[in-house]
């Protein structure tokens, strides 16, 4: 099915202005929020060459290019998680214990949790506004109120974006919580591809995955900007990174983190109890089979016997973990090294204002 339909049997798009757009961005993906980058980008430099000084231009024109980049990389990444929820919404009615109109009305109900939620735009807007509050020390660097303005704007952006990126995240992992509860699944150890809970784990990874791709680009874009870039003999920016910043930037990597480790815990207690209720089903019919072969030792008994083991190897080969070390390390690796690098960062700005006389 091409991309652009997948899901579409199970979606109740509300008539609304914001959805409209939200579909055209869809449709563009990724080009769409590129184009508003692009549009973003021109703004920042049409301020620069207007209203500000050149020898500051070149080193802003890099911040204004990472915040556009930033910008474009949140709105494509909540494009992105719904082209994953697309991708998995049309095979849940074979996965789930529960009759296809059930399945679809949960599936739109989560939809609209996610995407069109009126929640997820007031928490954008109120974590805009936190974010341009807290990141107002760089708007001195800049002399006419249009630089100013312009840098007000951008961090509201972002944050407009980032908080609603945070909120779909949050209603993934609850809908993918909710398998099992609101809706009945049909799980296996054996089942590896249309598992409903292996399904879900690889969503949560993927989406993991990507906001740890864009908070490493936030991260870049926090050390740019609170970085000391000479440019023709002008201090870009000499700030040391406020304490909400810093502290929004430490819970948002634990979240990421804790956001694929969280539930694995319950998909690993429900693989375990599968696994371990095969096991002692096949202990039964193994100690039954090998009474046969020992009161009857027929070709039949022992390769009824045979085939019991090697069934067992096969249950106990099957992992208890929907993961391995490789998807932990690099998720962990996405997060954690630019956070060493702003505290690096933030400990070499210390001791260099503590050395100053």
């Amino acid at each position: 099915m091409p991309a652009h339909v997948r899901g579409l049997s199970h979606k109740k798009v509300p008539d609304a202005w914001q959805t409209h757009v939200q579909g055209w961005l869809r449709l563009g993906f990724p080009w769409s929020w590129l184009f508003i980058a692009a549009l973003l980008f021109g703004l920042g430099w049409a301020v620069l060459y207007k209203f500000e000084r050149y020898d500051k231009s070149i080193g802003n024109l890099w911040a204004f290019g990472i915040w556009a980049l930033l910008v474009a990389a949140i709105g494509n990444a909540v494009v992105f998680y719904e082209r994953i929820i697309d991708g998995i919404a049309d095979d849940l009615p074979s996965l789930l214990d529960e009759d296809e109109a059930k399945v679809q009305a949960w599936v739109s109900h989560w939809y609209q949790r996610m995407f069109w939620s009126r929640l997820i735009l007031l928490f954008g807007v109120a974590f805009g506004v936190l974010l341009a509050y807290i990141n107002h020390g760089l708007a001195d660097d800049f002399s006419s109120h249009a630089g100013k303005a312009y840098v007000y704007l951008m961090n509201f952006v972002i944050g407009l974006t980032g908080g609603s990126m945070f909120c779909t995240m949050v209603g993934i992992a609850r809908m993918m919580s909710a398998l099992g509860k609101d809706v009945s699944i049909r799980p296996s150890v054996f089942d590896t591809k249309t598992s409903p809970l292996r399904m879900a784990i690889a969503a949560l990874w993927k989406v993991a995955l990507v906001a740890a791709l864009v908070y490493a680009l936030g991260i870049s874009s926090l050390l740019l900007c609170y970085s000391k870039i000479q440019t023709g003999g002008v201090t870009l920016a000499d700030n040391k990174i406020p304490l909400g910043t810093l502290i929004l930037s430490g819970v948002f990597g634990i979240f990421i983190v804790g956001y694929f480790i969280r539930p694995q815990l319950n998909v690993h207690k429900t693989l375990s109890r599968l696994k371990s209720q095969k096991l002692q089903a096949l202990i039964g019919q193994i100690e039954t089979a090998f009474d046969n072969v020992a009161r009857e030792p027929t070709a039949a008994n022992i390769r009824q016997l045979r085939d019991l083991f090697d069934l067992q190897v096969i249950v106990n080969g099957k992992a208890s973990w929907a993961f391995g070390c490789k998807e932990l390390l690099l998720l962990i690796g996405s997060v954690v090294i630019p956070v060493l690098v702003v505290l690096i960062k933030c400990f070499l700005d210390s001791h260099a204002s503590n050395a100053t006389p």
